[in-house]
């Protein structure tokens, strides 16, 4: 005879999104180890485990869906008989799947913490997420580069990080400029940079890329280097989106059954 732990989780999904979203269905869900199941079935260690996995399918009437900003995600998880609860951002989230599956639905899947042990049983979960509707080309204004590593240039919803400043020995290029860009998830963007004087005179300049494992870095090597470095930036950004705003109530019971086993 053996006792078989079972998993009953109810979700009540309660739903608060933009005038363009028509539905946002819960499609699966899983308290416990990191791999995604369609059961309600688990053992005692993956109950004990501390995070609780959900996936939202979005559908939209207007707009052709072009992506998700995961950095964008936000949720608050409400035990029972608190009135504050605990906040996250996207730094504290594991984003599993984002999937477009159409082009008016897409695929959500987040891994939140959460103690069983501690948190209860019971609990709240208060979500939003930016869906990208449309995209079109875009020009930044002229942005005077600071010339240390760290330098950050937001372009929307996506950040180019200045990684890299040399003066190059043995090579015809007197200043060599690199940026850095995560390439670990949907919102990875294409851009090109054009470099300026003080006076706003273009410089001439040649790019190398290069992945090392999820970042992507982009050498420019100018042809010269003046005393102020300045750039305009040429990429695709957010033209229309929505935020998408959920509620998951929560309650989770552990049952012990009993069967025979030969």
């Amino acid at each position: 005879m053996r006792k078989l732990p079972l998993l009953a989780l109810l979700f009540t999904v309660l739903f608060s999104p933009s005038a363009r979203a028509t539905n946002v269905e819960l499609v699966g869900f899983h308290i416990g180890s990191e791999y995604f199941i369609l059961t309600e079935e688990i053992n005692s260690d993956d109950f004990r485990a501390r995070q609780i996995i959900f996936v939202l399918k979005c559908t939209f009437n207007e707009g052709q869906i072009s992506g998700i900003n995961e950095d964008s995600i936000r949720l608050r998880v409400i035990p029972e008989g608190s009135t504050s609860g605990i906040s996250y951002s996207a730094n504290d989230l594991s984003v599993l799947v984002t999937e477009v599956l159409d082009d008016r639905t897409a695929l959500l899947q987040i891994s939140c913490p959460y103690d069983v042990n501690v948190l209860g049983t019971k609990a709240e979960i208060q979500g939003e997420v930016l869906v990208i509707l449309e995209e079109e080309e875009k020009q930044s204004r002229p942005i005077q580069l600071k010339l240390e590593p760290g330098f950050e240039i937001m372009l929307d919803t996506f950040p180019v990080l200045l990684s890299g400043v040399e003066i190059p020995k043995n090579s015809p290029y007197p200043l060599a400029i690199t940026f850095r860009m995560s390439k670990g998830n949907n919102n990875e963007r294409k851009y090109s940079v054009q470099f300026f004087d003080e006076k706003m005179r273009p410089i001439a300049s040649d790019r190398s890329d290069y992945v090392i494992d999820d970042i992507h870095e982009a050498t420019y090597n100018l042809q010269k280097r003046p005393s102020t470095v300045n750039a305009v930036f040429k990429y695709v950004g957010v033209s229309k989106s929505s935020t998408v705003k959920f509620n998951l109530d929560c309650d989770l019971n552990l049952v012990n059954m009993t069967q025979d086993s030969e």
